[in-house]
């Protein structure tokens, strides 16, 4: 599988006289890979979320996007849309005065460069592809739940055609069943369009459901990585052991 996403070396903070979060950070994302970063809070998960967005710049260390450093991405370049976030309250990211509709046709027209009638139809089929049809499109988001507003969320992040979906907490504000219907919706859409995923998560029963790596990071390092299975069954650090078994899973 090709590399998407790969860290060099990252560093990151905020403000340049703070320490810093995230330290000489080398983690890497494959093309229909689901890689899930765990870590207690104030790890440096979130943080390194927003690097591999491009919305944090590094303080050193690179964060490529197909072999290029963000710094070196324009805005108007196609790579600066191949990274998509999803985040944990989609009320804050979204406009409360546009339906459903409006939000996703808008990202369709201003993207894709589609006529308003072509991007209306595209976004018709991207929030029914995610799960939203009939009156709920034409809603507003104080008319809708939190599980819908994140698949609104996720059909304006598929109007970018993105590579990399990166949730960030994305369940977390959700009920446990509705938790579990988007997470298998990311999965779904993932695996039918060839992207990749990366989830960041506390919810390491989830992670476990999902993912083919895992990131364990520690105090804004990363403490251990592989293949997911592995770690769940036989983590070879102390920081996950005790990790996994304070989510009652199956650690030593």
């Amino acid at each position: 599988m090709s590399e998407v996403i790969v860290t060099r070396n990252l560093s990151l903070g905020y403000g340049k006289k703070t320490a810093p979060v995230v330290e000489d950070v080398n983690v890497s994302v494959s093309a229909g890979e689901k890689i899930a970063i765990v870590g207690e809070s104030g790890s440096g998960k979130s943080t390194l979320a927003k690097a591999l967005c491009g919305t944090l710049a590094p303080r050193s260390g690179t964060v490529e996007i197909q072999g290029r450093p963000w710094s070196a991405i324009r805005r108007t370049d196609p790579e600066r849309r191949s990274v998509q976030m999803i985040f944990q309250d989609p009320y804050t990211s979204l406009n409360p005065t546009m339906t459903a509709l409006a939000t996703v046709s808008e990202a369709f027209h201003v993207v894709q460069h589609l006529s308003r009638q072509k991007a209306l139809a595209a976004a018709r089929e991207a929030l029914n592809d995610v799960g939203l049809s009939g009156d709920m499109i034409d809603r507003v988001p104080r008319g809708l739940s939190g599980g819908q507003l994140q698949r609104v969320s996720i059909a304006r992040a598929l109007a970018c055609q993105p590579d990399v979906l990166v949730a960030d907490e994305a369940t977390a504000s959700l009920d446990v069943s509705v938790q579990a219907q988007i997470i298998r919706l990311l999965v779904t859409l993932v695996e039918t369009r060839g992207m990749a995923l990366v989830m960041i998560s506390h919810d390491l029963h989830l992670t476990r459901m999902v993912a083919d790596r895992l990131v364990v990071m520690r105090k804004g390092h990363v403490v251990e990585q592989g293949e997911a299975s592995r770690i769940f069954e036989s983590p070879s650090t102390a920081y996950a052991q005790e990790l996994l078994a304070s989510a009652f899973l199956d650690a030593p």
